[in-house]
Protein backbone atom coordinates (compact mmCIF):
# COMPACT_ATOMS: atom_id res chain seq x y z
CA UNK A 1 0.00 0.00 0.00
CA UNK A 2 1.55 3.65 -0.92
CA UNK A 3 -0.36 6.83 0.25
CA UNK A 4 -1.08 9.05 -2.55
CA UNK A 5 1.25 12.08 -1.14
CA UNK A 6 3.72 9.22 -0.80
CA UNK A 7 3.39 8.74 -3.99
CA UNK A 8 3.91 12.50 -4.97
CA UNK A 9 6.67 13.81 -2.77
CA UNK A 10 8.70 10.48 -4.32
CA UNK A 11 8.54 11.45 -8.13
CA UNK A 12 8.68 15.21 -8.22
CA UNK A 13 12.59 15.29 -8.49
CA UNK A 14 12.26 13.99 -11.90
CA UNK A 15 9.82 17.06 -13.06
CA UNK A 16 11.00 20.47 -14.64
CA UNK A 17 12.33 22.58 -11.69
CA UNK A 18 9.40 25.32 -12.73
CA UNK A 19 6.70 22.10 -12.55
CA UNK A 20 8.52 20.91 -9.80
CA UNK A 21 7.91 24.53 -7.82
CA UNK A 22 4.23 24.53 -8.32
CA UNK A 23 4.31 20.64 -7.02
CA UNK A 24 6.19 21.57 -4.03
CA UNK A 25 3.69 23.91 -3.35
CA UNK A 26 0.90 21.58 -3.10
CA UNK A 27 3.22 19.27 -0.82
CA UNK A 28 3.84 21.91 1.69
CA UNK A 29 0.08 21.90 2.30
CA UNK A 30 -0.09 18.19 2.05
CA UNK A 31 2.01 17.77 4.70
CA UNK A 32 -0.23 19.74 6.98
CA UNK A 33 -2.42 17.12 8.16
CA UNK A 34 -5.28 19.83 9.49
CA UNK A 35 -5.02 21.41 5.53
CA UNK A 36 -8.37 21.05 3.69
CA UNK A 37 -9.92 22.34 0.97
CA UNK A 38 -12.43 25.24 1.38
CA UNK A 39 -13.83 27.77 -0.89
CA UNK A 40 -11.70 30.87 0.36
CA UNK A 41 -8.49 28.57 0.05
CA UNK A 42 -9.12 26.76 -2.50
CA UNK A 43 -8.67 29.37 -5.16
CA UNK A 44 -4.91 29.75 -3.97
CA UNK A 45 -4.36 26.40 -5.85
CA UNK A 46 -5.16 27.71 -9.06
CA UNK A 47 -2.08 28.87 -9.67
CA UNK A 48 -0.72 24.99 -9.16
CA UNK A 49 -2.89 23.65 -11.86
CA UNK A 50 -1.02 24.18 -14.87
CA UNK A 51 -1.57 21.48 -17.78
CA UNK A 52 1.98 19.79 -16.82
CA UNK A 53 1.28 19.82 -12.81
CA UNK A 54 -2.53 18.23 -13.84
CA UNK A 55 -0.64 15.40 -16.13
CA UNK A 56 1.69 14.79 -12.85
CA UNK A 57 -0.51 14.58 -10.74
CA UNK A 58 -2.91 12.07 -12.77
CA UNK A 59 0.35 9.85 -13.32
CA UNK A 60 0.50 9.69 -9.13
CA UNK A 61 -2.87 8.75 -9.31
CA UNK A 62 -2.95 6.05 -11.93
CA UNK A 63 0.40 4.73 -9.78
CA UNK A 64 -1.77 5.47 -6.50
CA UNK A 65 -4.87 3.20 -8.14
CA UNK A 66 -2.92 0.31 -8.45
CA UNK A 67 -1.97 -0.10 -4.58
CA UNK A 68 -4.19 -2.21 -2.55
CA UNK A 69 -6.33 -0.61 0.03
CA UNK A 70 -9.04 -3.04 1.55
CA UNK A 71 -10.21 -0.80 4.36
CA UNK A 72 -11.40 2.89 4.71
CA UNK A 73 -8.65 3.76 6.92
CA UNK A 74 -6.16 3.12 4.02
CA UNK A 75 -7.45 5.49 1.76
CA UNK A 76 -5.63 8.94 1.46
CA UNK A 77 -8.33 11.28 1.18
CA UNK A 78 -6.42 13.51 2.60
CA UNK A 79 -4.00 13.49 -0.33
CA UNK A 80 -7.27 12.67 -3.04
CA UNK A 81 -9.09 16.07 -1.58
CA UNK A 82 -5.90 18.36 -2.09
CA UNK A 83 -5.25 16.40 -5.47
CA UNK A 84 -8.47 17.12 -7.10
CA UNK A 85 -8.49 20.14 -5.70
CA UNK A 86 -5.73 21.57 -7.99
CA UNK A 87 -7.57 19.30 -10.57
CA UNK A 88 -11.12 20.89 -10.20
CA UNK A 89 -10.13 23.78 -12.67
CA UNK A 90 -9.06 22.17 -15.43
CA UNK A 91 -11.20 21.64 -17.97
CA UNK A 92 -8.81 19.30 -20.28
CA UNK A 93 -10.31 16.38 -21.54
CA UNK A 94 -7.99 13.91 -19.51
CA UNK A 95 -8.69 15.33 -16.03
CA UNK A 96 -12.48 15.37 -17.16
CA UNK A 97 -12.27 11.69 -18.15
CA UNK A 98 -10.84 11.05 -14.70
CA UNK A 99 -13.61 12.46 -13.04
CA UNK A 100 -16.13 11.02 -15.40
CA UNK A 101 -14.43 8.13 -14.42
CA UNK A 102 -14.88 8.47 -10.47
CA UNK A 103 -19.15 9.73 -11.44
CA UNK A 104 -20.30 6.76 -13.52
CA UNK A 105 -18.27 3.90 -11.83
CA UNK A 106 -19.52 5.35 -8.38
CA UNK A 107 -16.63 3.02 -7.18
CA UNK A 108 -17.38 3.14 -3.16
CA UNK A 109 -13.34 3.39 -2.78
CA UNK A 110 -13.73 6.88 -4.49
CA UNK A 111 -15.18 9.32 -1.49
CA UNK A 112 -17.97 10.68 -3.94
CA UNK A 113 -19.36 12.60 -1.66
CA UNK A 114 -15.85 14.53 -0.85
CA UNK A 115 -15.54 15.16 -4.83
CA UNK A 116 -18.93 16.21 -4.81
CA UNK A 117 -18.19 18.81 -2.18
CA UNK A 118 -15.22 20.53 -4.10
CA UNK A 119 -16.77 20.40 -7.42
CA UNK A 120 -19.58 22.32 -5.97
CA UNK A 121 -17.62 24.86 -4.65
CA UNK A 122 -18.92 29.05 -5.67
CA UNK A 123 -15.01 29.52 -6.88
CA UNK A 124 -14.56 26.08 -8.52
CA UNK A 125 -18.20 25.63 -10.17
CA UNK A 126 -17.38 22.56 -12.52
CA UNK A 127 -19.84 21.76 -14.93
CA UNK A 128 -19.74 17.92 -12.94
CA UNK A 129 -20.92 19.04 -9.98
CA UNK A 130 -24.29 18.90 -11.70
CA UNK A 131 -23.67 15.40 -12.93
CA UNK A 132 -23.09 14.36 -9.54
CA UNK A 133 -26.50 15.77 -8.48
CA UNK A 134 -28.38 14.11 -11.19
CA UNK A 135 -26.82 11.44 -9.68
CA UNK A 136 -28.02 11.52 -5.67
CA UNK A 137 -31.62 12.28 -7.05
CA UNK A 138 -31.69 9.02 -8.64
CA UNK A 139 -30.86 7.38 -5.41
CA UNK A 140 -32.06 9.66 -2.59
CA UNK A 141 -35.46 7.67 -2.71
CA UNK A 142 -33.24 4.47 -1.53
CA UNK A 143 -31.51 6.05 1.48
CA UNK A 144 -32.67 5.32 4.86
CA UNK A 145 -31.94 9.35 6.03
CA UNK A 146 -34.14 10.86 3.00
CA UNK A 147 -37.08 7.97 3.76
CA UNK A 148 -36.60 9.01 7.28
CA UNK A 149 -37.35 12.58 6.58
CA UNK A 150 -39.94 11.93 4.06
CA UNK A 151 -42.13 9.78 6.62
CA UNK A 152 -41.70 12.35 9.11
CA UNK A 153 -42.80 14.90 6.45
CA UNK A 154 -40.23 17.04 6.71
CA UNK A 155 -38.51 19.10 3.70
CA UNK A 156 -35.15 19.59 2.83
CA UNK A 157 -34.18 23.07 2.07
CA UNK A 158 -30.32 21.62 0.83
CA UNK A 159 -30.92 18.03 0.18
CA UNK A 160 -27.16 17.64 -1.11
CA UNK A 161 -25.90 19.03 2.52
CA UNK A 162 -27.54 18.71 5.31
CA UNK A 163 -27.69 16.81 8.80
CA UNK A 164 -29.05 16.19 12.19
CA UNK A 165 -27.22 15.13 15.48
CA UNK A 166 -28.16 13.49 18.97
CA UNK A 167 -26.45 12.78 21.99
CA UNK A 168 -28.35 10.90 24.62
CA UNK A 169 -26.75 10.02 28.15
CA UNK A 170 -28.38 7.45 30.57
CA UNK A 171 -27.16 9.86 33.10
CA UNK A 172 -24.47 12.74 33.90
CA UNK A 173 -23.84 15.19 31.49
CA UNK A 174 -22.85 14.68 27.53
CA UNK A 175 -20.25 17.64 27.59
CA UNK A 176 -18.26 16.87 30.58
CA UNK A 177 -17.63 13.88 33.51
CA UNK A 178 -16.77 16.00 35.96
CA UNK A 179 -18.67 15.04 39.55
CA UNK A 180 -18.97 11.77 38.47
CA UNK A 181 -17.64 8.32 40.61
CA UNK A 182 -15.95 5.60 39.71
CA UNK A 183 -18.57 3.73 39.84
CA UNK A 184 -20.47 6.40 37.76
CA UNK A 185 -18.12 6.22 34.95
CA UNK A 186 -18.26 2.46 35.05
CA UNK A 187 -21.95 2.90 34.34
CA UNK A 188 -22.49 5.70 32.30
CA UNK A 189 -22.98 4.95 28.29
CA UNK A 190 -23.63 7.77 25.37
CA UNK A 191 -26.16 7.02 22.47
CA UNK A 192 -24.62 8.76 19.56
CA UNK A 193 -26.89 9.40 16.41
CA UNK A 194 -25.71 11.14 13.48
CA UNK A 195 -27.87 10.98 9.79
CA UNK A 196 -28.12 13.39 6.78
CA UNK A 197 -27.08 13.72 3.22
CA UNK A 198 -24.82 10.76 1.94
CA UNK A 199 -21.13 10.38 3.23
CA UNK A 200 -18.32 7.48 2.39
CA UNK A 201 -20.02 4.71 0.31
CA UNK A 202 -23.28 6.59 0.36
CA UNK A 203 -23.86 5.84 4.12
CA UNK A 204 -26.20 8.36 5.29
CA UNK A 205 -26.57 7.28 9.52
CA UNK A 206 -24.09 5.95 12.07
CA UNK A 207 -25.08 5.39 15.79
CA UNK A 208 -23.05 4.39 18.20
CA UNK A 209 -23.47 3.46 21.88
CA UNK A 210 -19.82 3.44 24.50
CA UNK A 211 -19.15 3.77 27.87
CA UNK A 212 -16.01 5.34 26.98
CA UNK A 213 -15.13 6.15 30.47
CA UNK A 214 -15.10 2.45 31.70
CA UNK A 215 -11.78 0.92 31.97
CA UNK A 216 -13.62 -2.37 30.05
CA UNK A 217 -14.78 -0.20 27.19
CA UNK A 218 -18.28 -1.45 25.35
CA UNK A 219 -19.07 0.21 22.07
CA UNK A 220 -20.83 -1.06 19.24
CA UNK A 221 -20.99 1.61 16.06
CA UNK A 222 -23.05 1.16 12.99
CA UNK A 223 -23.60 2.98 9.64
CA UNK A 224 -25.48 1.70 6.75
CA UNK A 225 -22.76 -0.70 5.14
CA UNK A 226 -20.69 -1.24 8.49
CA UNK A 227 -20.39 -2.54 12.04
CA UNK A 228 -17.33 -1.91 14.44
CA UNK A 229 -17.62 -3.42 18.34
CA UNK A 230 -15.56 -3.70 21.40
CA UNK A 231 -16.48 -6.22 23.83
CA UNK A 232 -19.78 -6.63 22.78
CA UNK A 233 -21.89 -9.29 20.89
CA UNK A 234 -23.02 -7.77 17.43
CA UNK A 235 -25.22 -10.98 16.81
CA UNK A 236 -27.55 -9.75 19.65
CA UNK A 237 -27.91 -6.19 18.34
CA UNK A 238 -29.57 -5.79 15.03
CA UNK A 239 -28.50 -3.40 12.53
CA UNK A 240 -30.76 -0.41 13.32
CA UNK A 241 -33.94 0.95 10.92
CA UNK A 242 -34.11 4.58 10.77
CA UNK A 243 -37.88 4.16 10.01
CA UNK A 244 -37.91 1.78 13.18
CA UNK A 245 -35.46 3.70 15.43
CA UNK A 246 -37.76 2.67 18.49
CA UNK A 247 -37.33 -0.89 18.14
CA UNK A 248 -33.55 -0.69 18.11
CA UNK A 249 -33.14 1.46 20.84
CA UNK A 250 -35.32 -0.82 23.15
CA UNK A 251 -33.05 -3.90 22.04
CA UNK A 252 -29.58 -1.71 23.36
CA UNK A 253 -31.31 -0.32 26.44
CA UNK A 254 -32.13 -4.00 27.18
CA UNK A 255 -28.29 -5.37 26.06
CA UNK A 256 -26.75 -2.55 28.15
CA UNK A 257 -29.08 -2.55 30.79
CA UNK A 258 -29.82 0.90 31.05
CA UNK A 259 -32.33 3.59 29.64
CA UNK A 260 -31.94 6.59 27.87
CA UNK A 261 -33.63 9.85 28.52
CA UNK A 262 -35.26 11.01 25.23
CA UNK A 263 -37.96 13.55 27.28
CA UNK A 264 -35.64 16.35 27.66
CA UNK A 265 -33.39 17.50 24.93
CA UNK A 266 -32.71 20.77 26.16
CA UNK A 267 -30.70 19.48 29.51
CA UNK A 268 -27.39 18.35 30.18
CA UNK A 269 -28.07 14.50 29.11
CA UNK A 270 -28.48 15.49 25.69
CA UNK A 271 -27.06 17.14 22.92
CA UNK A 272 -29.34 18.30 19.49
CA UNK A 273 -28.36 20.10 16.58
CA UNK A 274 -29.63 20.24 13.24
CA UNK A 275 -28.96 21.92 9.77
CA UNK A 276 -30.39 25.07 9.21
CA UNK A 277 -33.87 25.20 7.77
CA UNK A 278 -35.08 21.72 8.81
CA UNK A 279 -38.01 21.65 11.11
CA UNK A 280 -36.67 20.87 14.73
CA UNK A 281 -39.71 20.48 16.52
CA UNK A 282 -40.54 17.71 14.10
CA UNK A 283 -37.45 15.65 14.82
CA UNK A 284 -37.85 16.50 18.96
CA UNK A 285 -41.31 15.15 18.46
CA UNK A 286 -39.72 11.88 16.87
CA UNK A 287 -36.88 11.60 19.89
CA UNK A 288 -39.57 12.23 22.96
CA UNK A 289 -41.78 9.17 21.26
CA UNK A 290 -38.66 7.51 21.43
CA UNK A 291 -38.11 7.22 17.85
CA UNK A 292 -41.55 5.82 17.37
CA UNK A 293 -43.36 6.97 13.77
Amino acid sequence: MAYLTEIIIEKKASLPKQTEKLVNQLCNKLKNGAYTPDNKNIVKLKGIATDEVNDFLLECLAEYNKTERHYREQHDIHGLCAVWAVLSFSRKENVLAYFANIIDKKDEDFFLNHLFTLLNLPNVQHPYAERIKQYYDGIFHTLPSYQLMEKLGIDLPNKYDWSVSLHLMNFGKWFTTDGLTDDEKEKQFKLKIYFGSPGIKNDTFKISIENSLSQKIQKISFTDSEVFTIRVDEKKIDKPNLLELGKFLAQVENYFATTFNTDDLKGDTAYFSTSKGINRKKIEQWIKNRFNT
